[in-house]
């Protein structure tokens, strides 16, 4: 009722995505609305050597998707690979569990997006990969994609939007043997991962 009131006073309202455009539509009325992408910083940092990393960073949550990639790559059990998991919350020490004891699995806790640390790991890794159940736009792909990673996301919502053919996968995020598949393809297709 207080969103309805707030968008019927509005002379315009903006939102990050086609996705949230249809949902509010849906949900509340429909209002004068218009669709600007948020935007992100350019993370690259020239110099840095590209290793082989994925990435996942968020907010630690069950609905994030992390427990899908840290299983399916378990499941791979590529030694020459490392999975960064970074961020917090309440789902960490269930992943940490799913991890296994994975020595190749690293959890950093929280990293500011604007620190050193987390710029110089997003421009080492070959991949980033989120697999939400939902996502508004996805901003951390937009970091990601400025250091020239390569994705791999959930088909949903506003996923499909942001990542398209040629910087990545749309998958299953719950579907381990398509997760794996994927993985497994971009990290065994170094021309591609560099395309």
């Amino acid at each position: 009722p207080i969103l309805k009131k707030i968008c019927r006073s509005a002379k315009l309202i903006t939102l990050p995505s086609e996705y949230l455009k249809d949902l509010v539509k849906k949900e509340i009325g429909n209002y004068e609305i218009r669709v600007v992408l948020n935007g992100s910083r350019d993370f690259y940092q020239n110099g840095i050597e590209k290793e082989n990393i994925i990435i996942s960073a968020g907010r630690l949550l069950e609905g994030k998707g992390f427990q899908f990639l840290i299983k399916a790559f378990n499941e791979l059990n590529k030694n020459n690979w490392k999975l960064y998991v970074i961020g917090d919350g309440p789902y960490k020490s269930k992943l940490i569990e799913l991890a296994q004891g994975n020595a190749n699995t690293v959890f950093t806790g929280w990293l500011d997006n604007t620190g050193d640390e987390y710029r110089l790991l997003l421009n080492k890794a070959k991949i980033f990969s989120l697999l939400s159940s939902r996502e508004s736009q996805g901003v951390v792909f937009l970091e990601a994609m400025s250091a020239k990673c390569a994705i791999l996301s959930s088909n949903i919502t506003a996923c499909r939007e942001t990542v398209t053919e040629d910087i990545g996968f749309l998958v299953n995020g719950k579907n381990i043997e398509e997760i794996k598949e994927k993985l497994n393809e971009m990290m065994m297709g170094e021309d591609r991962l560099k395309e």
